[in-house]
């Protein structure tokens, strides 16, 4: 997979919007609508992604349409063993501060890419656990750009990506999780198994914290030639901090 993060300035008469994002000339989709800065203040962040057995290997190019001319900043990360089906997870906002922070509700095996966008007389540094993955400025003065990205595994069911920045600005910024392909990450909080004679039965009890985006269960029993078998007829409803409760007969 590929998330392309874009930063943008106006610099003419109307902001320039990204009208295609394409590589090896496959083109890229936008995961989630672009964020412009406060009061008409000039700056844009937007974030395209590409999933799936499209993404070409080796080194290729990244190209970006503009609607019109303006300053641009932008930066790639490629993964591999990306969900095909759910690959990212996005957001934006634009604020004002000294402190650019981004949340998401996120799996423990995630990973997360950000962007943002300010005045290129300021700086802007990540937090601990944030690797910048690029940090350029179109020229140092309060007329110029500063586009930066950064990349970070997530934490169990909620994560951030933070940056500090050199004074008080208008910021776009993106935020995207980029989801692996895989069984998803279930902590077991209690599990009990309780043999009843008279009714011939064994009453299975669990409960799950951190658990994200599980469908279901399904138990398995193995027989005397070592052949697992499953139990109960339906899944048993995902859903963290409920406990769950199977009959196995026989």
């Amino acid at each position: 997979a590929l998330v392309v993060g874009i930063s943008i300035r106006q610099t003419g008469a109307s902001m320039p919007t990204v009208t295609s994002v394409t590589y090896n000339s496959v083109s890229l989709a936008s995961l989630f609508p672009a964020v412009e800065s406060p009061e008409s203040s000039g700056m844009r962040s937007e974030i395209w992604g590409l999933a799936g057995d499209t993404v070409a290997t080796g080194t290729n190019t990244v190209s970006i349409t503009l609607s019109t001319s303006g300053e641009v900043v932008g930066g790639a990360v490629s993964f591999t063993g990306v969900d095909p089906s759910s690959p990212f997870n996005a957001t934006g906002q634009s604020s004002e501060g000294t402190q650019i922070t981004q949340a998401l509700v996120t799996g423990s095996t995630s990973y997360l890419v950000d962007v943002l966008a300010i005045d290129g007389g300021s700086t802007a540094s990540p937090f601990a656990g944030q690797t910048t993955a690029w940090n350029r400025s179109t020229g140092s003065g309060s007329a110029n750009l500063l586009g930066a990205g950064s990349t970070k595994p997530a934490s169990p069911v909620f994560s951030l990506m933070q940056w500090s920045l050199g004074a008080t600005e208008k910021f776009a910024a993106h935020i995207t999780e980029v989801r692996p392909f895989g069984p998803n990450v279930v902590e077991l909080k209690t599990f009990d198994a309780d043999y009843s004679p008279h009714r011939e039965h064994v009453a299975l009890r669990w409960s799950t914290g951190g658990e994200l985006g599980t469908l279901g269960f399904r138990v398995l029993r193995e027989t005397e030639d070592g052949v697992f078998e499953q139990v109960n007829r339906g899944l048993v409803a995902g859903s963290a901090l409920v406990a769950r409760e199977i009959l196995e007969t026989g």
